[in-house]
C-alpha cells in the first residue's frame, strides 16, 4: 500500500520524490529500482496487468523519458518515482505494503573510495525489508561475479532474507533489460539472485 499522503494526488513533490501518476491500489505492488529506459518496467506491467508496478529513477532526464513513454503506451498499472530509492521507498510505501523489488545491474562503484555510493548496502537492505510483505521477494542481477558475491554477503548478512535462487547465465531467469541484452551479446555472464523475506 501507498502512504496516505500519496493517494489522490496527480503530482506530489517533496525534496526527494516526484510521484506520477497517483495509483491508489489494493493490488500487489512491485518496484523496479533504476528503471533507466523502462524496458523491464513496462515488461512487468504488460506481463502482470493485475499488479501495480512502480519504476524509481534518480536521473531526471531518464525520468522524463519514462514519463513520455508511459503517456504514449498508456499503461494504467504503472507509477513513476523520481528520486533516490533509499530515500523514496520508505516515504512512498507503507511497511509491509510491497510484494516484490527488482534491482537490475546497479552501478557497482568498483573503486574502494567510491564504495559508499553503492545502492546495495546493509541500510538499503533494511529499507527493502521494511516495505516488503512477509514472503516478499528481492531480486538482483549483475554482470560482475565479484559484485554478485559482495551483494550476496550484504543481503544475507542483514538477517532479513533467505536466499532462494542464485545462478549464472540465461536460463529464463534473465529479464529483458537493455543491459542484460547488451552484456549477453558481448558474451558476458549474468549473475542473478532472489531472496525471500523471512517475516
Amino acid at each position: 500500500m501507498l502512504h496516505e499522503r500519496f493517494r489522490g494526488h496527480i503530482l506530489n513533490r517533496s525534496e526527494i520524490t516526484t510521484l506520477l501518476p497517483p495509483l491508489a491500489t489494493t493490488s500487489d505492488i512491485v518496484i523496479d529500482v533504476g528503471s533507466g529506459r523502462g524496458d523491464f518496467l513496462f515488461y512487468l506491467a504488460e506481463k502482470y496487468p493485475q499488479k501495480t508496478v512502480y519504476g524509481i529513477e534518480i536521473r531526471e532526464k531518464r525520468f522524463e523519458k519514462l514519463a513520455r513513454r508511459l503517456k504514449q503506451d498508456g499503461f494504467e498499472n504503472v507509477g513513476l518515482i523520481l528520486g533516490d530509492a533509499f530515500l523514496s521507498i520508505p516515504i512512498v510505501f507503507e511497511e509491509g505494503g510491497v510484494k516484490e523489488i527488482y534491482i537490475n545491474f546497479p552501478d557497482p562503484w568498483p573503486k574502494r573510495r567510491h564504495a559508499r555510493r553503492r545502492l546495495i548496502t546493509p541500510a538499503f537492505v533494511k529499507v527493502c525489508g521494511r516495505v516488503l510483505k512477509k514472503g516478499g521477494r528481492l531480486s538482483i542481477a549483475t554482470d560482475l561475479e565479484w559484485y554478485a558475491i559482495h551483494t550476496k554477503e550484504v543481503v544475507s548478512g542483514a538477517g532479513i532474507f533467505a536466499l532462494v535462487e542464485y545462478g549464472r547465465g540465461d536460463d529464463g531467469k534473465i529479464y529483458p533489460t537493455y543491459f542484460a541484452k547488451k552484456w549477453m551479446e558481448e558474451g558476458r555472464d549474468i549473475y542473478y539472485q532472489v531472496y525471500k523475506k523471512y517475516s
